[in-house]
């Protein structure tokens, strides 16, 4: 039954707020226990990068967060 759990990514992209960081923060909270709580934001790591990991996690749902000018 562990299969049909959904699985989540939720990361931050880009310069972000203190704001945008505790809403990232909170969201995980809100996807936890299925969700990575320790995953690390960098901006090197491309969108594919976090795809590739996803598969090998059985990761259903990225949650990318952005904040725009």
């Amino acid at each position: 039954d562990d299969q049909y759990i959904p699985k989540a990514f939720v990361f931050k992209r880009g310069k972000c707020s203190d704001t945008w960081k505790d809403l990232a923060l909170d969201f995980r909270k809100c996807f936890y226990p299925n969700t990575a709580m320790k995953l690390e934001d960098s901006n090197k790591l491309a969108i594919k990068s976090y795809i590739k990991a996803a598969k090998y996690y059985a990761v259903t749902h990225l949650v990318a967060f952005q904040q725009s000018k």
